[in-house]
């Protein structure tokens, strides 16, 4: 029978750690996007340029944003890059790992509100664990 995974105690060290996988909540593109556009607006009257710009401002805001409202309610909680089965993804890490250990997972009642956070900006889909993206 496998071992368990061992905490990594942060999901930055998790980085340099071959193998880490990361818990947490994947940040959809659909959500990603109506989050953005329902909390940083673009302006009218922009150049094609401009929207460009801004776009790539409101990315870097919607993740700052998500990041600490879920530190928030969990401290360790940190964006971060990693791997599902379909390829990259972006997310919002929460317990990092040398292996899947739902043991290390935050209480239940850390996980309703998180849950509760995400489903309420709109994104889907459950937390699980990912690989971290090396």
């Amino acid at each position: 029978m496998a071992q368990p995974g061992k905490l990594i105690p942060s999901i930055y060290k998790a980085s340099r750690t071959p193998g880490a996988t990361i818990y947490g909540f994947l940040l959809d593109t659909d959500g990603l996007h109506k989050y953005q556009e329902n909390n940083f607006p673009l302006e009218d009257g922009l150049t094609e340029k401009e929207i460009e710009d801004a776009i790539a401002g409101q990315m870097i805001y919607a993740y700052i944003s998500i990041e600490a409202r879920c530190r928030a309610l969990w401290a360790q909680a940190s964006f971060n890059l990693g791997h599902t089965a379909t390829g990259p993804c972006s997310m919002i890490g929460l317990v990092a790992s040398t292996a899947p250990n739902d043991d290390l997972i935050p209480p239940a009642d850390t996980m309703n509100k998180l849950k509760e956070y995400f489903s309420g900006e709109g994104f889907n889909g459950e937390p699980g664990w990912f690989f971290q993206a090396q």
